[in-house]
């Protein structure tokens, strides 16, 4: 006998077996010693799950966003060793060595990225309720934002060029991998099975983290996470189309705001969030996230100033360089690190990455490694050399940079300086120098990312009628004017190297940019150390020179009060002091002492002071070269 129950049926029945003795019993449905047979939609035939946001969570500070909300179970990843290491990552790798107070870690900015994808994606819910957004992608895409940097190493992206060229292994790899040993630990599934379809859900956060660069191939949905209807879905962590996600809006805003070379309003940040929208992008196929036309400015700003951070602080000069002294050290140390495995067998630090116990046992302590190295062992004094010389601040100086030309490489550029100081300097200096790229663009290499937005009209007042509009070539021409992505050849000199060398690489560089017609580097002169006098030397010398008797010995051994007091008695003024074709007032020369500097100043019997020329002739002296 075939029943057929409703669909809400379905949901509110308590339990619906099969059986040949005994009664069956649902809510609605009682039929005694027969076999039943339920039909019912394959979506409906899924288990309930729990809300997302719960009613627990745990309140944290943050001086990016204010106030945290960590609801349960996403509290059961954050209490786990392989999230924990994100606290001894810094979030910039070395910075800190030029802006100190970028010393934040992965473990802040992932915390950072789960608020902001948490509120991007219960605003669209919001906003567009005819998406069917359910609790279980709230979920997934806040787990997607909290591991997405899982996978970093040692100094972040320093570790990345440590790893032997054709190394195709990403951090983004590496955070699938530790996400998945998480959500397989016991206490870890227990807590999220009441709220995820496990197996399932578990890929489709994968799948965010690490994103193909297509989502159709031969016509057919390459993804398994989620069905063709919710892709954008998929944009708000790491997004391929346009590069705009809440990571980026995330480090840029704590990046920003911790090393302060530019800064990007959280307004701005906040606008983008309330006027995005899903539309249908006809090109590609499928549903995306688009932004509203008077947002161009914020998304803007927001490509400009990963640019500019990059720029300046990322790829910030001195920084560039410490990290090549800081590779060289660890290459010098490679096989003499071992961090053991799941499998027993022990990795060195450029193979760690082969297994995710060794690789979880990598941080940025493995510095200490090196002062560790037993004094005998040569290389490890040398990798020890290296990082006296990075505290100590001898670091190789920049002798200029230029734009590399269309068409070439870092090795011809090289090739190029390299012949032009060979005639210049000796064959034993030729080593003294070293050249590093540098990459600068708004998230999407040569192609502006604005250009690959969809826009819709926000006067648009009907939901339902929210279409993306075409992109205005106008606009496009004004605002996207200029290469979004320019490559720049940085050419360093070590450390003790000649006045000789280093005006022979910038004749080179300057040589290279006017036969390539690139930019032309800027003269960059030694600092000159200036040893001047101190004030009070430099005060009794010049009161000398106009006849002023300074403070005798006696006199520096009375009190203040007394010397003061003499001093008004009996100083003269200095002819220095009064300016040619003024009236000779009648002034009370008045001596202070600052920190044991003696100071001659003059005051007319009007209360007002005549200018201080000691001060002033001081001054002078010390801008002069």
């Amino acid at each position: 006998m075939m029943v057929q129950v409703k669909r809400s049926d379905w949901i509110h029945s308590e339990k619906m077996v099969r059986s040949k003795h005994k009664t069956v019993k649902s809510g609605f449905v009682e039929k005694k010693k027969e076999p039943v047979v339920v039909t019912a939609p394959k979506a409906a035939s899924k288990k309930k799950f729990l809300p997302f946001p719960s009613d627990s969570f745990r309140h944290i500070n943050d001086n990016v966003h204010s106030q945290l909300y960590l609801y349960h179970p996403v509290d059961k990843i954050v209490d786990t060793t392989e999230f924990q290491r994100l606290r001894r990552l810094k979030q910039t790798g070395l910075t800190h060595l030029v802006y100190p107070n970028t010393e934040h870690s992965r473990f802040t900015h992932s915390l950072g990225v789960y608020c902001l994808a948490l509120e991007f994606i219960r605003k669209l819910a919001e906003n567009q309720p005819d998406l069917k957004i359910t609790s279980r992608d709230i979920l997934c895409v806040a787990i997607a934002g909290l591991c997405h940097d899982l996978g970093h190493g040692p100094f972040s992206h320093t570790y990345e060029t440590l790893l032997p060229p054709g190394t195709t292994w990403k951090h983004e790899y590496g955070s699938t991998q530790i996400l998945r040993r998480i959500m397989n630990k016991d206490h870890v599934k227990a807590a999220f099975e009441k709220y995820l379809n496990y197996d399932d859900d578990i890929d489709f956060i994968c799948e965010m983290i690490n994103p193909p660069k297509e989502f159709i191939k031969d016509g057919q949905w390459v993804l398994e996470g989620r069905p063709i209807e919710k892709s954008y879905l998929y944009g708000f962590i790491s997004n391929v189309h346009d590069s705009f996600d809440v990571d980026k809006y995330d480090y840029l805003l704590r990046d920003s705001k911790s090393s302060a070379p530019i800064c990007l309003s959280a307004c701005s940040i906040t606008r983008i969030r309330d006027n995005m929208r899903v539309g249908f992008d006809a090109r590609l196929g499928y549903h995306r996230l688009m932004y509203a036309t008077k947002v161009r400015e914020e998304l803007m700003n927001v490509a400009q100033t990963r640019m500019k951070l990059h720029d300046s602080c990322y790829q910030h000069q001195k920084v560039r360089a410490c990290e090549y002294m800081l590779k060289k050290a660890l290459d010098l140390i490679n096989h003499t690190t071992k961090f053991y495995g799941d499998d027993n067998r022990s990795y060195t630090l450029k193979d760690a990455h082969k297994d995710v116990g060794a690789f979880l046992r990598t941080d940025d302590s493995v510095v200490s490694l090196i002062r560790g190295i037993h004094p005998t062992h040569p290389e490890g004094v040398q990798a020890m050399k290296i990082l006296e010389d990075i505290e100590c601040r001898r670091i190789p100086p920049l002798v200029g940079e230029t734009d590399i030309a269309h068409g070439a490489s870092l090795e011809d550029f090289q090739s190029y300086v390299l012949e032009n100081i060979s005639r210049v300097v000796d064959d034993s200096e030729l080593e003294d120098f070293f050249v590093l790229e540098k990459y600068l663009h708004c998230g999407m290499g040569e192609t502006h990312p604005l250009s690959k937005i969809l826009q819709y009209n926000h006067k648009t007042l009907a939901v339902s009628e929210l279409e993306p509009i075409e992109n205005d070539i106008n606009w496009q021409r004004i605002w996207l004017n200029g290469s979004p992505g320019v490559k720049k050849l940085m050419v360093y000199a070590s450390y003790n190297a000649s006045e000789t060398l280093k005006e022979a690489l910038y004749n080179a560089i300057k040589a290279y940019s006017e036969e390539h017609q690139t930019t032309s580097p800027a003269k960059r002169t030694p600092t000159k150390v200036i040893v001047e006098q101190s004030t009070s030397t430099a005060c009794r010398n010049l009161m000398d020179e106009e006849g002023v008797d300074g403070p005798s010995a006696h006199q520096e051994q009375q009190p203040s009060s007394s010397r003061s007091q003499r001093s008004r008695r009996n100083a003269p003024i200095p002819k220095r002091f009064q300016e040619d074709g003024e009236p000779q007032l009648q002034t009370t020369p008045l001596t202070t002492r600052t920190r044991g500097v003696q100071k001659t100043f003059s005051k007319s019997r009007s209360g007002r002071p005549l200018r201080n020329k000691v001060s002033a002739s001081l001054s002078a002296e010390s801008e002069s070269p």
